[in-house]
């Protein structure tokens, strides 16, 4: 219970995809760069939602987000848009239910 954590090589896919998209290296993404992201790691996100995460996490209204704002939206939604498999980019498993 409690806080939702994200496992080791989840951390890593979500800083990854952060840098990735965090083209001028500052350290904080914008609105569209946060869609981009989420849908890079496998979540489908729509505009609304983006908003909403960029309103509840963007608190001085700058039009970004931190790093650490990015990891706790990654752990919100992976522990609530993926209750059975806790793989943060589920279709990236979908190959091992191929059979030869």
């Amino acid at each position: 219970g409690g806080r939702q954590e994200l496992r080791e090589e989840q951390k890593l896919e979500v800083k990854e995809a952060f840098d990735l998209f965090d083209t001028d290296k500052t350290g904080k993404i914008d609105y569209h760069e946060l869609k981009v992201a989420m849908r890079a790691l496998g979540f489908e996100v729509k505009k609304a939602q983006v908003v909403d995460l960029m309103r509840e996490y963007d608190k001085q209204s700058t039009g970004y987000i931190q790093y650490d704002d990015f990891l706790e939206i990654s752990k919100q939604i992976t522990h609530r848009e993926t209750p059975r498999d806790h793989s943060l980019a589920p279709s990236s498993s979908s190959f091992l239910s191929l059979s030869p």
